[in-house]
């Protein structure tokens, strides 16, 4: 029995010193830095501003309808969960501007006045399409402040594997030892 006890202890100690701690979200940076996105103009004027890593701000073109104005999107590269902070602006003019979040090629509306933030997230496959579009009727230069971007792969990632793969060898070699 001390043997189990003792295998139990190293395979914590093991636990806490492989796996790293939760490093928060990742960010505009590696496989997202704003160099690897598309940014697609339906409008006449529409740009993103870097902050990278920790932000972007994508400016909308004004004159053209929702869900085709200016979208910035990248192609997941594994399964995972998209999420981000978002701040949505525009100027006070009439008409209405819209921030929708871009899934596969689908618009999915998220904020359509000025002065909203939230959060979203959502889940993507791999090799689909998403990001952000912002659009607008009547209004010049509405934006999105995005921050707080975070990918998350549903796949696990090597190291985890080989961690569980050691604790069941491990569990599996006592198992034999005991019969």
């Amino acid at each position: 029995m001390f043997k189990l006890a003792s295998l139990s202890v190293v395979l914590l100690a093991m636990t806490l010193f492989v796996v790293p701690a939760a490093a928060g979200p990742i960010g505009f940076s590696g496989y997202f830095a704003p160099a690897n996105w598309t940014l697609g103009n339906g409008g006449t004027n529409g740009y993103v501003t870097p902050a990278a890593p920790s932000s972007i701000a994508l400016y909308g073109s004004h004159n053209y309808g929702p869900a085709g104005g200016d979208y910035f999107v990248i192609q997941a590269p594994t399964d995972g969960t998209v999420s981000f902070s978002w701040d949505f602006e525009d100027t006070p003019e009439e008409g209405y501007a819209t921030f929708y979040a871009m899934e596969n090629w689908n618009p999915v509306w998220v904020a359509g006045s000025t002065g909203q933030s939230g959060t979203y997230s959502f889940t993507i496959n791999a090799g689909d399409w998403f990001g952000f579009d912002v659009g607008s009727i009547g209004i010049y230069n509405p934006y999105v402040n995005i921050s707080n971007f975070d990918f998350v792969s549903a796949t696990p990632e090597p190291s985890s594997l080989a961690l569980l793969g050691i604790g069941g060898l491990a569990l599996g070699l006592l198992r034999r030892k005991r019969a």
